[in-house]
């Protein structure tokens, strides 16, 4: 039984053009019936996640995917904003890090990440990560649905 039956808003938040493409085409292939938004940096994340300038009229996303290294501000200072508004803290933030440095993963887990991935390598590894992010994220949890 699936527990969204409605397209729901994914932020991806990304500065790696390869990886961007594979996502977005992993999404097509596995025909992934959600809205995949992607921002490059993090200063533009904020002002998505806050409304302004062009995204003034955008939806709320109910899940983000979140680098950890981005231009203008990095992933863990945009998850620590995130995590410390009111209204945009009850969106699950998935951290998508390169390595698994011990210290990434806990510092990620500490500032209210919901989970942390490692990227694959190729892309029938991307595959099974969206996969498995579709099955659990969009298909069995019940993600918050925000005003706006």
């Amino acid at each position: 039984m699936l527990m969204n039956s409605e397209k729901i808003e994914v932020l991806l938040v990304e500065d790696n053009p390869a990886e961007i493409r594979l996502i977005a085409e992993i999404f097509n292939t596995f025909q992934i019936k959600n809205n995949l938004i992607h921002i490059s940096d993090g200063k533009e994340a904020i002002n998505y996640l806050y409304k302004k300038e062009k995204y003034k009229n955008c939806q709320n996303p109910s899940l983000i995917l979140l680098g950890l290294r981005l231009p203008k501000m990095d992933g863990r200072e945009l998850l620590k904003v995130i995590k410390n508004d009111n209204d945009l803290k009850v969106i699950p933030v998935i951290m998508l890090i390169d390595s698994s440095y011990e210290k990434d993963i806990n510092e990620s887990y500490r500032n209210g990440a919901s989970a942390v991935l490692i990227k694959p390598c190729d892309y029938d590894g991307y595959g099974e990560l969206i996969s498995s992010l579709e099955d659990f994220w969009i298909n069995k949890t019940q993600l918050p649905k925000l005003k706006g």
